[in-house]
């Protein structure tokens, strides 16, 4: 995950936020699309997005997962911040060969 974050840290970025999408996911995939499209030129779709395909991959009750990583990232360091808004956390691991194994 960091050396995909790395990797990725010069190419075009389009912005938006899970809540955003979850208020109003037809508009704001529209929105991501057209600056796809428009600022960082990724081919147009070949047809509209329409309110049913949203809704066939949109799924507000899994939402359980953001509240559980919250909790679970509270008070942890953060290493980097990329884009201003994505945190890289120290993480704490006993598998073989990890740092805190080491120490």
């Amino acid at each position: 995950n960091k050396a995909a974050v790395q990797n990725s840290s010069d190419l075009c970025v389009v912005r938006s936020s899970n809540n955003d999408i979850l208020k109003d996911p037809l508009n704001v995939t529209k929105k991501i699309s057209n600056e796809l499209t428009t600022k960082c030129g990724v081919p147009a779709p070949p047809s509209e997005i329409t309110q049913d395909i949203v809704d066939g991959f949109v799924d507000p009750t899994l939402q359980h997962n953001k509240r559980k990583l919250e909790k679970k990232n509270a008070g942890k360091k953060v290493l980097k911040t990329f884009n201003g808004n994505c945190d890289v956390f120290e993480l704490n691991s006993n598998l073989p060969g990890s740092r805190q194994e080491k120490e």
